[in-house]
């Protein structure tokens, strides 16, 4: 398969004109769309510093998770297949809640305040991605009440970086020390390589969704990322030591310099993390859903609840009761939808907005 995957690199320009010419071509029988939709889910607050500026330090701190993604494109569907080309740009984030904290003030260009004594762990880990995709999905009903679909896709990478720091912050007596390892996987801005290359690189993976309807109600599992994997025949790599002395209780994240490090740029495999969401719509409470939610082995709670009529639908939904979204959806022409939420939490003084999409059929 991944042969095969090779060689529709060095052709995507005819893929590309084939594709296209195919949907324009078998549009009477089938039906042909244009669309722009972005969405963005976490386990606390979005991806902003001001939420995550009131979390401070603790010495025993959950770990959280961001994730977010925008695809614009074109598709096709003919029954039960679906396919579509995409520009898509994905980003994950993974880590305890002190490390949130730090990286807040790091953007906020606040000077850390390390007045607080304790040993403080510090675990993130964060993916970025900008690609080409080119999936197909195919729905099949395994019975009358159990229905599964399975979308494959390619990717063509075009830009991709992927960073893990794993710290110690210990703070006593006025005095602060940070020790632990920074690696990156992706970052092009050394400047000194000889002959440096830009990284290049193809995937593939798999998502699933299912459905099950029941006396009592429908339950639906979504996968994002089942199975995937990242290919890069040049991509470059940089591993730091961190090991550094503050006094006077404050630290510059910024200045913070390492005591070794190795850069350079090589060949490897990388994945992207896995999010998933098993839900549950009972049938006694119309509207009404709740699901477990998560990103890779994290996992929370989940409610929402909809409203539908003749023209859309408004929504409600909150993760574990520490952000909550509303939105609303309706056809603003026979052949157009449009859709946009925002999210709130006790942080932020005002919504921001957390999703939207605009849809086109013909």
């Amino acid at each position: 398969m991944f042969r095969f995957i090779d060689r529709l690199q060095a052709q995507k320009g005819q893929l590309l004109l084939a594709f296209f010419s195919w949907l324009l071509c078998g549009s009477a029988w089938g039906q042909v769309s244009a669309f722009v939709q972005a969405d963005h889910n976490s386990s606390s607050g979005l991806a902003t510093a001001n939420h995550w500026l009131a979390k401070g330090l603790t010495p025993h701190s959950p770990v959280e998770w961001v994730h977010y993604r925008v695809d614009a494109g074109v598709g096709y569907e003919h029954a039960p297949w679906k396919i579509s080309l995409a520009q898509t740009r994905q980003g994950y984030l993974l880590g305890n809640s002190s490390a949130m904290f730090l990286a807040a003030q790091n953007e906020a260009k606040h000077t850390l305040d390390l007045s607080t004594p304790g040993t403080f762990p510090l675990q993130a880990e964060v993916w970025t991605l900008k690609a080409t995709t080119l999936a197909a999905s195919f729905k099949h009903s395994l019975s009358s009440d159990l229905s599964v679909e399975l979308k494959p896709y390619v990717m063509n990478i075009h830009d991709y970086e992927h960073s893990k720091g794993q710290f110690t912050l210990v703070n006593q007596g006025g005095n602060s020390q940070v020790t632990g390892t920074l690696a990156r996987t992706g970052m092009r801005d050394y400047g000194f390589l000889i002959h440096d290359q830009p990284d290049a690189g193809w995937g593939a993976g798999l998502n699933l969704r299912s459905d099950w309807q029941t006396h009592w109600g429908s339950t639906q599992l979504k996968v994002e990322n089942l199975f995937n994997r990242l290919n890069f025949q040049t991509i470059h790599q940089s591993t730091r030591q961190y090991n550094v002395t503050a006094t006077g209780g404050q630290l510059n994240i910024g200045a913070l310099p390492s005591v070794t490090g190795q850069y350079g740029y090589t060949s490897l495999q990388e994945h992207l993390p896995m999010t998933w969401l098993l839900s549950f719509q009972p049938v006694a409470i119309r509207g009404l859903t709740t699901a477990i939610t998560g990103q890779d082995a994290q996992a929370r709670w989940a409610l929402g609840y909809e409203g539908r009529n003749t023209y859309g639908r408004l929504w409600l939904r909150t993760v574990a009761a520490h952000n909550w979204s509303i939105g609303v959806d309706w056809d603003i022409h026979p052949h157009w939808r449009a859709g946009i939420g925002a999210t709130t939490d006790q942080n932020l003084k005002t919504p921001t907005v957390s999703s939207f999409y605009l849809a086109g059929y013909w």
